[in-house]
């Protein structure tokens, strides 16, 4: 949304995926991205009406210096190899944009990558208060939910799979010692997925619960995250209100009265 904000147009989703197991996707520990909610990435790319270029995650970190030095066995250069296939079939794309708020680590990588490519590396979201970031993209009307949590104060009845609107308050409120939580997860304290927002042409729509998959059970700090499962897209009712502001415009503009 602040890339076409800023007069940027979007080409192209990338993902980088963990390793299915059967049927199903698993969930690794990686220190680039993120790998939950991976099932959702194909709705979001059609509701989004660009192309998907999604890859399943073949290395680890090995460089973990902050910052990086090209290795050819670092998941990094899974980053690399996927934009290689983007800018083969996208000659003209120009910029990469990530969501990185805080951490130097990632966006040294996203750099390093980028720099190697001949494009530019965008990060609007740079340093942003994590407080007003989180006001505006609630404001914003984008509409998302809280698929894993791993952090003191999060537990699984209250804020796994709740939506991020309904809980910013609580996200404030743990902000504070004893748990000093960063209110936008930017500390791994949670993850989410985006299931609608004002450039979405669909909402994404859970029809079945997702399963639960704990990792830890630590009654203070659980770990666990959500298996989406039977997802469809449906009428956004941002697009709906967008088209209805739109239509009020043009026809206060109608009815103008012309001044001679």
């Amino acid at each position: 949304m602040e890339c076409i904000v800023h007069g940027h147009s979007l080409v192209a989703l990338v993902n980088l995926c963990p390793p299915r197991c059967g049927d199903k996707t698993s969930e690794i520990d990686s220190y680039m991205y993120q790998s939950v909610g991976s099932e959702a990435i194909g709705y979001i790319s059609s509701a989004l009406k660009v192309p998907l270029y999604q890859t399943e995650l073949r290395r680890v970190s090995h460089c973990r210096r902050m910052l990086y030095r090209q290795c050819s066995n670092d998941e990094v250069e899974d980053l690399y190899d996927i934009l290689c296939k983007v800018l083969s079939e996208i000659p003209d794309v120009t910029a990469v944009s990530s969501g990185a708020i805080l951490s130097d680590y990632q966006r040294y990588r996203v750099e390093n990558v980028t720099r190697r490519l001949g494009l530019r590396s965008l990060c609007f979201l740079w340093q942003r208060s994590q407080e007003e970031l989180l006001e505006d993209i609630v404001s914003a009307g984008l509409d998302a939910i809280i698929i894993k949590i791993a952090a003191l104060g999060l537990t699984v009845e209250d804020f796994l799979g709740v939506h991020l609107s309904s809980i910013a308050y609580k996200l404030r409120q743990l902000s504070v010692p004893p748990w000093s939580l960063n209110v936008c997860g930017e500390g791994g304290e949670f993850e989410t997925i985006t299931l609608d927002c004002p450039i979405f042409h669909s909402k994404i729509e859970l029809k079945s619960e997702p399963e639960i998959v704990t990792h830890s059970k630590d009654p203070f700090s659980p770990t666990a995250y959500l298996r989406l499962r039977n997802l469809i897209l449906e009428v956004s009712l941002c697009l709906i209100l967008v088209h209805f502001i739109v239509f009020k415009i043009n026809r206060v503009k109608f009815q103008m009265p012309e001044f001679s």
